[in-house]
């Protein structure tokens, strides 16, 4: 259990930021997938793929400049990283969203935001632990703009 509460306190703030980076990301998605399934008439599966292509780069933008710290990859195999480990919380979304509309007879909009939400908490555990450094960029007890991490190690911006 003290292993338990010792990860959640140090990721709980690189959490909160990428939830706010999330939340962004996700009014991009609804946005374009709204589009595409209102205005240009779309299913709501190619629908979904609009979305996703742009909000996963708008994702990435401000995931490498403000939520996690650079990794060793190059900008270009981040971004394609990004796209792969985005690909299976797309899949997760749209599987959720099938179940919900198809099995359920829910609205399609409600089943886009239901998936969402289960595709989130993938989406940023890939990306802490897997596209970028596992080191949280940001931690419990951090000054605002101070430079310093808990426990004293210095905040470098990728």
């Amino acid at each position: 259990m003290t292993i338990l509460l010792s990860f959640i306190k140090r990721y709980a703030a690189s959490f909160a930021v990428y939830f706010v980076i999330g939340g962004l990301s996700s009014l991009v998605e609804w946005t374009a997938f709204y589009a595409a399934f209102s205005f240009a008439d779309l299913h709501y599966i190619p629908a979904s793929a609009c979305g996703f292509a742009v909000a996963t780069y708008v994702n990435y933008l401000l995931s490498s400049r403000i939520g996690f710290r650079k990794g060793k990859l190059s900008g270009r195999s981040e971004l394609a990283l990004i796209y792969l480990v985005s690909g299976l919380g797309f899949v997760i979304n749209v599987a959720f969203m099938a179940g919900m509309v198809e099995l359920l007879g829910l609205p399609v909009m409600l089943g886009k935001v239901g998936g969402t939400g289960v595709a989130f908490i993938w989406n940023f555990a890939a990306r802490q632990f897997i596209v970028f450094d596992k080191t949280p960029r940001w931690e419990m007890g951090q000054g605002a703009g101070d430079g310093e991490a808990a426990g004293g190690s210095p905040t470098k911006p990728a």
